[in-house]
């Protein structure tokens, strides 16, 4: 849930010079996050020591992971470090997190929680020397969904209107306090600079980039940063960064490591299927119209209205695959769509192991050993065109396949554990043939 204040949040370009910001861009198991809380433990430990000799070292952490289970996982694995979680204690965790920062702990919290950051919390921690840890690409651009009738009120009302060539919304009472109704969250959005209109009629949230401006140092820790919604909203605001990676427990340039020996031991583990069963996800383009992608959001939409037609022939694939192919038991075979189209894909013997599309940071289904991905991914145009405003294209070719590394690597796979993979959409199959090949992400594709 995406929450608000009243107080003025500035949201533009960065205001103030930027922290460092060094982004960890490293292959699943190479490490990272061990790596990273090792470091903290290390640090936390010499500060000590240099207090006990009369030196002053303010430095504090603030470390952001995806989930709360990943959340306490870090706070076992950094005893020195110490981590304090914001926790609903007679009030709201976002309240907690407040007594946090102005007591200067260190804390451990969720993607969730540190995207709701009001301009109280940047206060406190501007007042601290915090460094600031995000564990996976924080989503920082999505669309604000509201009601044709509420948005003709706010908009016909006069309450809303665009302020700036990017799309950026003001609330006209912006220099008042008193209003408290319906629209409180929306007029509070408008205010921080947070709540945009596309060219194509969507509202928009973005994360505010000032709200990074006050800590002294940025790590983020993820894999094909390229693909990422945060990478284009860095580029759009103009945040430079540095692209590091860990190699065998040290922190290197990106470009000193070569990928391809670990993609190599995973692909020896990944026996993706090649079979009559994956035309149905191969395009199919009539004289005269645009070429069709299979198995994507759009395409099952149009298939939904259509009585799911292909819908049936790709279930069938799928029941064909385990069934006739991999052999395996229902117990280890995990699937995947988009949650509108579950319903119409899911079939006997594989239903109970659907993994959310875009799931990761979890370990609870590394058992998985018979895999199918019944999809085929794009960004959502509204948001790639948004991020992309500066003039430079969003990579929806490495969007795609960081996606679906990251919801294979959900498997047995990341325990180098033999995998059987199911990925009927030409396109994305594609994608992880080249990259277990090359060692590289996709560049955008041209046209």
């Amino acid at each position: 849930m995406i929450t608000s204040t009243m107080h003025p949040h500035p949201h533009s370009r960065p205001s103030k010079p930027m922290p460092e910001i060094t982004v960890v861009d490293a292959i699943m198991g190479s490490g990272k996050t061990t790596w990273m809380m090792k470091k903290l433990e290390d640090e936390v430990t010499r500060a000590k020591g240099r207090r006990l000799l009369g030196e002053v070292d303010a430095t504090r952490y603030i470390y952001v992971a995806p989930l709360l289970k990943e959340v306490e996982r870090v706070i076992r694995s950094c005893p020195t470090v110490g981590f304090r979680q914001p926790l609903q204690l007679g009030c709201r965790k976002a309240d907690h997190l407040l007594e946090l920062l102005a007591s200067g702990e260190n804390i451990c919290t969720t993607h969730a929680l540190f995207r709701a950051l009001t301009p109280e919390h940047v206060e406190l921690v501007r007042r601290r020397r915090y460094v600031l840890i995000i564990d996976e690409a924080l989503t920082t651009v999505e669309e604000f969904k509201i009601t044709p009738g509420d948005r003709k009120l706010l908009f016909g009302g006069g309450l809303m209107r665009v302020g700036d060539d990017r799309g950026r919304l003001t609330w006209n009472d912006a220099g008042s306090s008193a209003y408290y109704g319906k629209f409180s969250t929306e007029r509070g959005l408008c205010i921080q600079g947070s709540l945009h209109q596309s060219p194509a009629g969507p509202l928009i949230w973005e994360f505010p980039i000032s709200a990074l401006e006050p800590f002294a140092e940025v790590f983020v820790l993820t894999y094909l940063f390229e693909g990422s919604l945060m990478e284009s909203w860095f580029r759009s605001h103009g945040v430079r960064w540095a692209r590091k990676t860990v190699h065998e427990g040290r922190l290197m340039d990106r470009s000193a490591v070569d990928d391809r020996p670990r993609l190599a031991q995973i692909a020896r583990n990944l026996e993706i299927y090649d079979g009559e069963s994956n035309r149905v996800g191969s395009p199919r383009q009539k004289p005269g119209a645009r070429r069709s992608q299979p198995l994507s959001s759009s395409w099952l939409k149009r298939d939904s209205d259509n009585g799911y037609v292909e819908a049936k022939k790709l279930r069938g694939a799928a029941t064909y695959y385990f069934r006739t192919v991999a052999k395996t038991k229902s117990r280890v075979n995990a699937w995947t769509t988009f949650k509108d189209h579950r319903e119409a894909l899911q079939g006997e013997g594989y239903t109970r192991g659907f993994i959310p599309v875009n799931a990761r940071a979890t370990n609870e289904h590394a058992h998985k050993t018979s895999l199918a991905y019944l999809a085929n991914i794009f960004p959502l145009p509204v948001l790639a065109n948004h991020c992309a405003a500066g003039g430079l294209p969003f990579n929806a070719e490495a969007y795609a396949l960081s996606e679906m590394v990251q919801w294979i690597w959900r498997s047995a796979i990341r325990n180098d554990e033999p995998v059987e993979l199911f990925i009927p959409s030409e396109r994305m199959r594609g994608l992880l043939l080249t990259w277990l090949e090359t060692g590289r992400a996709p560049q955008p594709a041209s046209g």
